[in-house]
């Protein structure tokens, strides 16, 4: 059952008993591996206001059921492919004798040179949409979200900061278009050259680049 909210140091915590999981981790773990471009889309935000009356609480409810663990699947991906890449990087420096050993082959099987991107379009509403939301298909509510989506997608082709070059030191970036999506701010975000220094960027991979959307 749901329990009340409990008030930590600083934030509000409130486990409704619900969650929902998106299976990015079947996107970026399909083998053979390759390096792709995924586009995560979320129609509940998973994060929001602290609720203030029944009806928000109502709301928020509706977000907490049925958003994805955007974040944690994320980060999860992420540490993962960071630690594959990090193997590689390890198998450089093994002297020829220990490379050569059956240890140290199987584990080279583990590493992977693949490069991923994920961009994360998650739909946040600008007004209060009520406890109906995940029910009320009205036409004027869908072209609202339609002209939304359609917005952020646009933004996302216009900026297209996965172009840029990824670092050397990363094997997985992550784009959340909360925030403002122009490729210079993007470079700011992430240490690289904006997009238009980076368009004759090839990636390198064990297999051939293949762009997926999910």
């Amino acid at each position: 059952m749901p329990s009340p909210a409990t008030q930590g140091i600083a934030a509000a915590d409130w486990d409704g008993g619900l969650f929902s999981n998106t299976p990015l981790e079947y996107v970026l773990d399909y083998y053979p591996r390759r390096s792709r471009l995924t586009v995560q889309v979320d129609v509940f935000q998973p994060a929001g206001c602290l609720p203030s009356n029944l009806d928000e609480a109502m709301e928020r409810d509706k977000d907490i059921r049925y958003a994805s663990r955007t974040q944690t699947c994320t980060q999860v991906a992420r540490d993962k492919h960071h630690v594959r890449h990090a193997i590689n990087e390890l198998h450089k420096l093994l002297p020829a004798e220990i490379a050569k050993t059956e240890q140290a082959k199987q584990l080279y099987e583990l590493g992977c040179v693949t490069e991923m991107d994920i961009v994360q379009l998650i739909y946040r509403s600008t007004e209060p949409e009520g406890s109906s939301k995940d029910y009320e298909f009205s036409r004027s509510s869908m072209e609202k979200r339609w002209r939304q989506g359609m917005a952020d997608a646009q933004a996302m082709l216009r900026a297209s900061p996965w172009l840029a070059p990824m670092p050397k030191e990363l094997g997985v970036r992550v784009f959340d278009m909360d925030q403002t999506f122009s490729a210079e701010k993007a470079a700011d975000c992430c240490n690289f050259p904006p997009k238009e220094d980076a368009e004759s960027t090839e990636r390198t991979a064990k297999t051939p680049s293949t762009p997926v959307n999910a």
